[in-house]
C-alpha cells in the first residue's frame, strides 16, 4: 500500500496536472474545452479510483483492490507507461506539427521575405524610374530653361545688334546728309566763285550728288539753270563769248542735255528746264536731246543741233526736241540737222538764217506770228500753223508739207520749187495734203514746176503780187486764183 510520503507526491501531481489543465483550458476554446476536460478526466480517472480505494484500506487492511484483474500497483503502472507512450507519441506528432509549423512559418517567412524583397525590388525600381524620370524632367527642365536662356540671349543680342543697326544706319544717314548737304553748300558756293575751274568744279560737284541721289535732280537742275541765266546776261560776257560759249556754260549745257557715261540722262524727268533770257552763242548741241526746256526771250546765235558732225545722207534721226517753248526768241544762224521737233513753240520767234535739214517737224510745232527771215526748209512738215506769220527768202524746196496751214500769212519771196522730180517732196509735187493759204499775202512766191491736184488747196482771197499765173498749174481747185494786183489797177 502506499506510504504517506507517495501520497503526498501523488496529490501535489494531481494538483500540477490540475492546475496546468485549467490553465490550458483557459486558453482554449470552448468546444476544445469540453474535449480536453473529457479526455483529462478519463486519464486522471484511475488516479483518482486509486486514491479512493487507498481510503477505503485504511479502514480495511485486509482489502485488496483491483483494477482490471491487476492489482492498483501494476495497473497504475502500466496505466502511467501507457499514457506515457501516448504522451511520447503526442509529443513526437506535436513536434512533428511544430516542425511542419515552423516549415510552414518559414515558408510563410520567406514568402515573406520575397515578397518584402519583390516589394522592395518593386519599390526600387520604382524610385530608380522615378529618379530617372525626375533626372530626365529636371535635365529637360533645365535643357528648356538653358535654351530658353539661351533664347533670351540670342534675342536680347539681335535687338540689341538691331538697335545698334538703326543707331549706325541713322547715324551713317545722318552723316550722308550731312555729307549731301556739305556737298550741295560746296557746289552752290563754288558756283559763285570768280574762278572759271572753281565753278566748273562746283558745278560737277552738284551734278554728282543729284545723279547719286535722286532727290536733289530737281533742285541741281534749277540751280545750273539758274546760273546759265545769271552768267550769260552778264554784259562782259556777252561781249567776250559773242561768237561761242565759255568753256563754263557748255560743260553745264553737257550736262544737262547730253548723256553722261555711267550716269545717263539724270535731267530728263525735270519737267522744266528754265533757260529764259539766255545768250546762247555756238553751243554745241551735237548728241543733245532736249526736253521740257523753257527758251522764252533767249537770244541764241551761231547754233548747230545735230547728232554728229559730216552728218551722211543716210542719217538717223537721233537729236529730239520735245516739249521746247522758243516764244519771243530770236534764232540766228541756227542749224538744225536730223532734228526731231515735238510739240515745240515758235510762236512770235524771229529766225534769221535758220537752217532746218533732213528734220521732222510735227505733233504740234507752231509758228504762229513768227517772223522767218532767209529760211530753208529740207525737211517733212505735218501739222504745222504759220497763222499771221511773215515769211521773208523761205524756201521749201524738195519739202514735204501736210496740213499746214498759212492763215493770214505775209509770204515774200517764198519759193516751194524743186528741180528733182521727187513727189514726196514739195519742189516737184504737192499731192495727198491739205494747205489753207486764206488770206495770206504772196509777195514773189515761186510756185514754177509745182502741181496741186488736190482741190483741198485753197487760195481764197489771197492776192498774189509778181506771181505768174501762167506758172502755177491747179487742178480742181476749190477756189480761182484772184489776179495779181497790177492787173487789177
Amino acid at each position: 500500500m502506499m506510504n504517506n510520503k507517495a501520497k503526498i507526491i501523488l496529490y501535489i501531481f494531481l494538483v500540477c496536472m490540475l492546475a496546468g489543465l485549467l490553465f490550458w483550458i483557459i486558453k482554449l476554446e470552448l468546444e476544445q474545452r469540453f474535449w480536453v476536460v473529457f479526455i483529462a478526466g478519463f486519464i486522471v480517472s484511475p488516479f483518482m479510483i486509486v486514491l479512493y480505494l487507498s481510503l477505503f484500506r485504511e479502514k480495511n487492511k485486509k482489502f485488496k483492490p483491483k483494477i482490471g484483474g491487476l492489482p492498483t500497483k501494476d495497473f497504475m503502472t502500466a496505466w502511467i507507461a501507457f499514457w506515457g507512450l501516448v504522451g511520447i507519441a503526442g509529443g513526437i506528432i506535436q513536434v512533428q506539427r511544430q516542425i511542419t509549423i515552423q516549415k510552414e512559418q518559414f515558408s510563410d517567412q520567406q514568402q515573406l521575405q520575397r515578397d518584402q524583397f519583390s516589394d522592395q525590388i518593386a519599390n526600387s525600381q520604382k524610385q530608380f524610374s522615378d529618379q530617372i524620370a525626375n533626372s530626365q524632367k529636371q535635365f529637360s527642365d533645365q535643357q528648356k530653361e538653358q535654351r530658353d536662356q539661351f533664347n533670351t540671349q540670342i534675342s536680347n543680342q539681335e535687338k540689341q545688334q538691331q538697335e545698334q543697326r538703326y543707331q549706325f544706319e541713322a547715324q551713317f544717314n545722318n552723316q550722308q546728309k550731312q555729307l549731301r548737304e556739305t556737298r550741295f553748300a560746296s557746289g552752290v558756293e563754288l558756283l559763285g566763285n570768280p574762278n572759271e575751274s572753281a565753278r566748273i568744279g562746283g558745278a560737277y560737284i552738284l551734278y554728282f550728288l543729284a545723279s547719286e541721289n535722286p532727290e536733289y535732280v530737281d533742285a541741281v537742275c534749277e540751280i545750273l539753270c539758274a546760273h546759265v541765266r545769271t552768267k550769260t546776261n552778264e554784259k562782259d560776257y556777252r561781249k567776250d563769248y559773242e561768237m561761242k560759249p565759255s568753256y563754263e556754260i557748255q560743260t553745264i549745257l553737257d550736262l544737262l542735255f547730253k548723256e553722261q557715261i555711267k550716269h545717263g540722262m539724270i535731267f530728263s524727268k525735270c519737267r522744266e528746264k528754265n533757260l529764259e533770257r539766255t545768250f546762247l552763242s555756238g553751243v554745241n548741241f551735237e548728241w543733245a536731246t532736249l526736253s521740257y526746256v523753257n527758251f522764252i526771250d533767249a537770244e541764241i546765235n551761231n547754233v548747230y543741233v545735230r547728232y554728229a558732225e559730216n552728218m551722211p545722207l543716210g542719217y538717223v534721226n537721233l537729236n529730239t526736241m520735245s516739249h521746247i517753248n522758243f516764244s519771243n526768241a530770236t534764232l540766228n544762224n541756227v542749224h538744225f540737222y536730223g532734228t526731231t521737233f515735238s510739240n515745240v513753240n515758235f510762236t512770235n520767234t524771229g529766225f534769221t538764217d535758220v537752217r532746218f535739214v533732213y528734220a521732222t517737224l510735227s505733233n504740234n510745232v507752231h509758228f504762229s506770228d513768227a517772223t522767218l527771215n532767209n529760211v530753208y526748209f529740207n525737211a517733212t512738215l505735218d501739222g504745222n500753223d504759220f497763222w499771221n506769220a511773215t515769211l521773208n527768202d523761205v524756201r521749201f524746196n524738195e519739202s514735204k508739207l501736210s496740213d499746214v496751214c498759212f492763215r493770214n500769212a505775209t509770204l515774200n519771196k517764198v519759193y516751194f520749187n524743186g528741180r528733182r522730180a521727187i513727189t514726196t517732196y514739195i519742189g516737184k509735187e504737192i499731192s495727198s495734203v491739205k494747205y489753207e493759204i486764206v488770206g495770206a499775202t504772196l509777195n514773189d512766191v515761186d510756185f514754177e514746176d509745182a502741181i496741186f491736184e488736190q482741190k483741198d488747196v485753197d487760195f481764197t482771197g489771197t492776192p498774189l503780187e509778181n506771181v505768174p499765173p501762167e506758172k502755177i498749174k491747179c487742178y480742181r481747185c476749190s477756189r480761182e486764183l484772184t489776179k495779181p494786183k497790177k492787173e487789177n489797177k
